[in-house]
């Protein structure tokens, strides 16, 4: 003899949602911040001569409390210095800071240090 069981739409519903609710709350530990600064990837920019003097800036209001203001900086392109303005962004994560562009004098010439986020 065959046993019949019955369910209930309802309870039909509710094991996928608790599944996936089970799911969700064991993968929001998985979140791995990066050992090392996130910074733009790319090759090395060399110039052959220093950058201009920096250009002042209008740093108009944040947008909100959360937003720190990254400088505006020299980029080498096409043979000659161009001026990237600078601009207001949010931190990719609580206790992360910016890390400022920079250019430095080496063996090549001068060469570009990208700026970038790290953990403070």
């Amino acid at each position: 003899m065959k046993s019949l069981s019955i369910q209930s739409p309802g309870r039909r519903l509710v094991v996928p949602a608790l599944v996936l609710a089970a799911a969700a709350a064991a993968l929001t530990g998985c979140v791995v911040a990066p050992a090392h600064p996130v910074a733009p990837v790319g090759e090395v920019v060399y110039a052959p001569m220093a950058p201009p003097p920096m250009q002042a800036e209008v740093i108009t209001v944040a947008p909100s409390p959360a937003h720190i203001w990254i400088a505006g900086s020299w980029g080498w392109s096409s043979g000659r210095y161009a001026w990237r303005p600078g601009y207001w962004a949010v931190p990719p994560r609580p206790g992360y800071a910016w890390r400022p562009h920079a250019w430095e004098h080496g063996p090549r010439g001068w060469y570009h240090r990208p700026g970038g986020w790290y953990h403070r």
